[in-house]
């Protein structure tokens, strides 16, 4: 592994002049301070956007009060005109994840700096659509599957467990041309899943989870599954169930991140605030 020069070198003088990284994060948040050439990156993007956004002490604040950082943590040459590297981003928000929610996202560029530059671009079109869904208390771009959450016998619903399913990124090398059953739309992983995320559906904490799997020109399957960026080894027999009958179409990878959370009101009454 190799990190970029102009990262290392940027990044140590930030720690060297700001101090600790994590005093405006929640304690129990492993959110350390981004590489700052990385959070420029983001920073022109999303002011690109049309966002408001605040860049200091190694942290960019996004006009939703979602904080962001990120970390390269792989740089590959892996011949002429072709790198592949790899970036961390952790995200907090102070009401709907203090703790804080973490990723990784990995992409190829003709340089080093193309790479990066892809990463970043791949988690605003995949992950940063979701998370800004996630602090609104009613979801606007993203379809969601919302669970009632029992309550008192006072209140029989005391809540609502609601999954916001972000875009999918479908990558086929050879389009056969003929039709899947059910071609691969945004509720097909979570179709997939459901029956083994009892503890995450539970929980009443903000979870973050990657989809991705591929199979190769040879048909191998490589499945990774991960939850707030720690496997979720208990998913892979099923999305590997769920992979071995896609069509015959040479190189493929099906991608997708969503978020669960807990919300008191329903993404779909009509009494919600946020819907009137």
């Amino acid at each position: 592994m190799r990190l970029p020069r102009i990262i290392q070198m940027l990044l140590g003088k930030q720690r060297s002049e700001s101090g600790p990284a994590s005093q405006h994060i929640s304690q129990s948040v492993c959110h350390q301070a981004g590489d700052p050439l990385l959070l420029e990156m983001l920073r022109t993007a999303l002011t690109a956007q049309g966002d408001s956004v605040t860049l200091a002490d190694g942290f960019l604040t996004a006009s939703n009060q979602v904080s962001v950082s990120m970390l390269a943590k792989e740089s590959v040459a892996l011949g002429a005109d072709r790198y592949r590297t790899a970036i961390r981003v952790t995200v907090s928000h102070p009401q709907w994840f203090p703790d804080g929610l973490t990723e990784y996202q990995h992409a190829l560029g003709k340089t080093e700096a193309d790479a990066f530059a892809a990463c970043i671009q791949q988690w605003l079109a995949q992950d940063w659509i979701v998370i800004a869904d996630a602090v609104r208390e009613t979801p606007r771009d993203c379809a969601v599957i919302e669970l009632p959450v029992s309550g008192s016998a006072e209140r029989q619903i005391a809540g609502y467990r609601q999954i916001l399913l972000g875009p999918v990124a479908h990558l086929v090398q050879k389009p056969s041309g003929k039709k899947e059953a059910h071609p691969f739309c945004p509720c097909c992983f979570m179709t997939e899943a459901m029956d083994h995320l009892h503890k995450e559906l539970q929980s009443q904490t903000t979870i973050g989870i990657r989809f991705f799997v591929s199979r190769d020109q040879s048909g191998k399957l490589a499945v990774d599954c991960r939850a707030n960026g720690e496997n979720l080894d208990a998913l892979v027999p099923a999305l590997t169930t769920y992979a071995e009958g896609w069509p015959q179409q040479g190189l493929e990878f099906r991608k997708q991140f969503v978020v669960i959370r807990t919300s008191a009101l329903s993404s779909k009454t009509a009494e919600h605030p946020a819907a009137k």
